[in-house]
């Protein structure tokens, strides 16, 4: 009560909720799993041992738990994931794979362009050997085209992550090198870059990035084309007196 500043006749349980404390039954529990996941599980009696696996079986926490870690949280848990990487692709490889042929599997192409009358983005979506989705926006004029294309990879991710559902397998292509690291490996991700990673984290095996080489193949120059159409119908747009930015566009470009 001294925390909350509440009244005496306020439950317990509701002293719990607004101080944001856990009951002490499962603060002992919390504190035990990460003792348990720590350090080598020795430490703890037979009884106590089942306690805490049965919890995690409970919670379908069947991955395995990386000990090297001292800090846990729901966004960063003790569970080993699988590390998110791309693979750059030569020129000779890309073609064939355009339109994805098979009907299960996706290949989205992203592309961002910055002009003296603006920057756009684009992604172009393939599968079953035909485009299926394709999607541009322009940004405002102030973003750099390293920004950009973290944003297409953004747009990207997002539309995967919503036809997991349908697809077994979905290639996200790009030509920029930086954006790709900041999904996967920047240590001091932006907003943006850090929720690209976590789409990744939350579809391991699904989701594989790669780095065109070739910035002429076929897939990236079909979204270089959407790109330009959205720079281009905004502009005609804020001749008339009318222009406005369309979305879904993250604001978090300042680092």
């Amino acid at each position: 009560m001294s925390i909350t500043r509440s009244f005496i006749s306020t439950s317990t349980s509701s002293l719990l909720v607004i101080s944001n404390l856990l009951p002490i039954k499962f603060k002992i529990l919390e504190l035990s799993a990460c003792q348990f996941i720590s350090y080598d599980n020795n430490r703890f009696s037979p009884l106590s041992i089942n306690t805490i696996e049965s919890v995690f079986a409970g919670c379908g926490l069947g991955a395995s738990v990386d000990k090297r870690k001292k800090f846990f949280s729901s966004e960063f848990p003790p569970w080993v994931y699988h590390k998110p990487i791309f693979q750059a692709v030569s020129p000779g490889d890309q073609e064939h794979q355009f339109l994805a042929p098979h009907d299960k599997n996706m290949s989205i192409w992203t592309s961002a362009i910055k002009t003296e009358k603006g920057v756009g983005i684009a992604i172009v979506s393939c599968s079953a050997g035909a485009i299926v989705h394709s999607h541009q926006s322009k940004l405002p004029d102030f973003i750099t085209i390293e920004q950009a294309h973290t944003q297409a990879l953004d747009l990207a991710l997002r539309y995967a992550d919503s036809k997991r559902s349908i697809y077994n397998s979905c290639f996200i292509n790009s030509i920029s090198k930086n954006a790709l690291i900041g999904a996967t490996s920047e240590p001091k991700p932006t907003n943006t870059e850090r929720s690209n990673r976590m789409l990744l984290l939350k579809n391991p095996g699904y989701m594989k990035l790669r780095l065109i080489e070739n910035i002429g193949a076929k897939g990236i120059s079909m979204a270089n084309q959407k790109a330009k159409m959205a720079i281009k119908q905004l502009s005609t747009a804020s001749s008339n007196g009318f222009l406005q930015f369309t979305f879904p566009f993250t604001p978090d470009y300042v680092i």
